[in-house]
């Protein structure tokens, strides 16, 4: 059970706001350059953790497809 001291409870809320930050994909460079830079900056505040990095580069691979598919 998660409890609001733990690092998945923390980071979900973190992931939360990068999710919405960046949920409208651009095709400019500007966007992807923020995006890679701020899901790096959140995988390495926790350290890299295995749960961390696959929800952010879930998400990552989900703004690549609404880039490539339009």
């Amino acid at each position: 059970m998660w409890t609001k001291e733990s690092m998945e409870y923390r980071f979900m809320a973190d992931f939360y706001n990068f999710c919405k930050d960046h949920y409208e994909v651009r095709t400019d460079m500007d966007y992807w350059d923020k995006t890679v830079q701020d899901a790096t900056k959140l995988c390495d505040k926790y350290n890299n953790d295995e749960f961390c990095v696959s929800l952010v580069m879930g998400f990552l691979d989900y703004a690549e497809r609404r880039y490539n598919n339009g």
